[in-house]
């Protein structure tokens, strides 16, 4: 039962992942077309037991000074058992991130997690956002 770490896109249980962001409370606007789109755009990390997807997570970046971590789950029945943690660390270790020193993300109720591997609040008024 050795845990496995998988960047190929190729590896992810895609209509799963799909249906685990469709609902949360992040992504239920999104289709499973702009969902998959945006795997292509992404450098993505999938957690793998036996075959079986525990968790996924998403990243964004230039490459070379910044990265926006948009989507990070755990299928619930895998909770409470550190995967979020592995998969952060993954994706931290991913080789196309690995040099980057800038990292954001928002989050309604997962701050401890990110606080754990080093994310802060930031001061208000320091970064902008717009939804069209």
């Amino acid at each position: 039962m050795e845990l496995r770490i998988s960047y190929d896109f190729a590896d992810l249980d895609k209509a799963r992942v799909v249906d685990a962001i469709q609902t949360s409370y992040w992504g239920g606007n999104r289709t499973a077309d702009q969902i998959l789109r945006s795997f292509e755009n992404s450098s993505c990390a999938g957690l793998f037991q036996d075959g079986v997807q525990l968790g996924f997570v998403r990243a964004f970046s230039d490459k070379v000074f910044s990265t926006y971590i948009n989507d990070l789950f755990v299928h619930d029945e895998f909770r409470g058992n550190g995967h979020a943690h592995r998969l952060l660390d993954a994706l931290f270790d991913h080789p196309e991130l690995s040099e980057i020193k800038h990292w954001m993300l928002a989050t309604k109720d997962a701050h401890s997690l990110y606080e754990k591997h080093g994310f802060e609040m930031v001061a208000e008024g320091h970064f902008m956002g717009m939804t069209r």
